[in-house]
């Protein structure tokens, strides 16, 4: 099973392929900084006040992916800390960088078509050596269905579609 990273590698190379000449001694070093810049920024999004709902609205298509603030942030990362590491000249840098928005569309179709096996129900999860993979099954799906269960019932509190006196079937309703 390919990780998240190597998925997000791979639609870099897509998108690449034809539009960018990238010297063949930095390919691998640069599709790895696209990949690790739109991780990054997904991440970061996720951890933010807000972040679910703006990746829920790019996966569903809701907002654009060129003009997401998680594409944003990932143009940023790129140029700012991953183009100077890697010593790419202003014009590849920009070049790159504008690219972005195309690889997180082909990212959300992969994504949402369960293309290249990767699953959307499968948890983003830490894994030994400091990097992140997919992972699923009971130990990923509990803890997953109350976390959801949590933002569902933050939500309906704070919408005032739910109190603590509610009960299970409010709960179900909300849901459908």
């Amino acid at each position: 099973m390919a990780g998240v990273a190597d998925l997000i590698k791979k639609v870099a190379a897509e998108a690449a392929a034809g539009n960018i000449d990238i010297p063949d001694n930095l390919k691998e070093k640069v599709l790895g900084g696209v990949s690790d810049s739109i991780f990054d920024s997904i991440k970061k999004t996720a951890a933010s006040n807000g972040g679910i709902e703006q990746i829920t609205s790019l996966l569903s298509g809701e907002i654009s992916a060129s003009s997401s603030p998680i594409t944003s942030m990932a143009s940023q990362i790129f140029s700012s800390k991953i183009a100077p590491k890697l010593g790419l000249s202003s014009a590849v840098s920009s070049t790159i960088t504008a690219m972005v928005p195309a690889v997180v569309d082909k990212l959300i179709a992969a994504v949402s078509s369960g293309k290249d096996g990767f699953n959307i129900a499968d948890i983003i999860s830490a894994v030994t050596g400091g990097s992140y993979d997919r992972l699923s099954g009971t130990s990923m799906a509990c803890p997953a269905a109350a976390g959801t269960a949590a933002v569902v019932l933050q939500y309906a509190r704070a919408k005032k579609l739910y109190t603590e006196k509610g009960t299970s079937a409010d709960v179900t309703n909300l849901l459908k």
